[in-house]
């Protein structure tokens, strides 16, 4: 293998895979382990082994081999390291998760609607964020109850005083309409009616679940007042 053959392969992956797309690179100059880190990449960006066979200019079971390969080099052996590897891993992605949805709730973009979206599953991310948290020991398990209740009234809370803005927002743009009957203003006036009815419509949504709830709850508690006298 020449110098420039060499220059080639220590190449990032990403830029390799690019230079043999375009031509560039004879994939057939790759040693082993470049020809590997390069199957690994186009298999975590969905590519079929077929298709990694042809980009690569080898044959399918070549690539297989490859593939089972790097899945006996990326096996997993259970231990107490790998669990605090794993589950703090996890920790950090959930909490950036948050971070990320309660940016877009206060950014400058956006509608009303997604903004409180965006918040809404803020909050349900950290709810299982601490759920998660619980299920593995992290925290006691006797405050359950008590975060789930926290979290529900907060949603519930949250929830009243965003169908309130959103009403206040609709209410501020219909009255830039009012008496106005040009072509834009008209045009307004059908879209604040649309976004009226998605906002009804969420917030039957939203009672169902309420009512669904409470049915649920009630079934509960009489099949463990049952439970009970039965025993």
């Amino acid at each position: 293998m020449n110098t420039d053959e060499t220059q080639e392969i220590i190449l990032p992956v990403i830029t390799l895979l690019q230079r043999i797309k375009d031509g560039v690179t004879d994939p057939q100059i790759l040693d082993k382990e470049t020809r590997q880190a390069c199957v690994e990449a186009m298999i975590g960006e969905g590519v079929s082994q077929v298709q990694i066979a042809v980009h690569l200019k080898c044959c399918d079971k070549t690539i297989q081999r490859d593939i089972q390969e790097i899945r006996q080099k990326n096996a997993l052996t259970a231990s107490p390291d790998l669990a605090r590897e794993i589950i703090g891993d996890m920790d950090c992605k959930l909490r950036m998760s948050t971070n990320r949805l309660m940016q877009l709730s206060r950014g400058a973009k956006g509608s009303i609607m997604e903004k409180t979206l965006a918040e809404y599953y803020a909050a349900q991310v950290v709810k299982m964020h601490m759920n998660l948290l619980q299920s593995l020991g992290y925290l006691p398990q006797k405050a359950h109850e008590f975060i789930g209740d926290v979290f529900h009234h907060q949603a519930e809370e949250n929830a009243e005083a965003s169908w309130q803005q959103i009403e206040e927002v609709i209410s501020d743009i219909a009255l830039t309409t009012r008496g106005k009957k040009d072509a834009k203003s008209i045009e307004v006036k059908k879209e604040i009616s649309r976004l009226r009815v998605t906002l009804e419509k969420t917030k039957l949504l939203a009672d169902c679940q309420k009512v669904a709830k409470k049915t649920k709850e009630m079934k509960s508690n009489e099949d463990d007042e049952a439970s009970r006298k039965n025993s």
